[in-house]
């Protein structure tokens, strides 16, 4: 996703890309906070385009399975039941799932503070 490429490329956009040594401190200074800003910002858009896509992906998804449970022979109010349902036991799943490696996080960590 996001590389050493469309880093640089990004940061001669932003006029960042310039020889830190021939500059002084502050100069210096004010570049590498405009590039962790930068940097930041990259981030933040990356991960939100990860986030509308998985929505997309979750509502075509939600969409498909209604269809084939409509085609199956339920009505429109049944189908919509199951899929809710069904998303419902996923997300107790999900859940259930993060709880328990949570837990085992918790005893490897307290294990590990135990033979320090």
């Amino acid at each position: 996703m996001y590389n050493r490429k469309e880093r640089r490329e990004t940061e001669k956009k932003l006029g960042l890309f310039r020889e830190l040594s021939k500059m002084s401190r502050s100069q210096r200074d004010e570049v590498k906070f405009n590039k962790r800003r930068a940097g930041e910002q990259i981030h933040l858009s990356n991960v939100q385009e990860l986030e509308n896509k998985k929505i997309q992906d979750e509502a075509e998804l939600y969409a498909k399975t209604l269809q084939s449970l409509i085609e199956s022979g339920k009505t429109y109010e049944e189908a919509e039941t199951v899929v809710k349902r069904n998303t419902e036991l996923e997300e107790a799943r999900r859940k259930k799932l993060s709880e328990r490696r949570e837990k085992q996080n918790n005893q490897s960590s307290s294990s590990v503070n135990k033979n320090n």
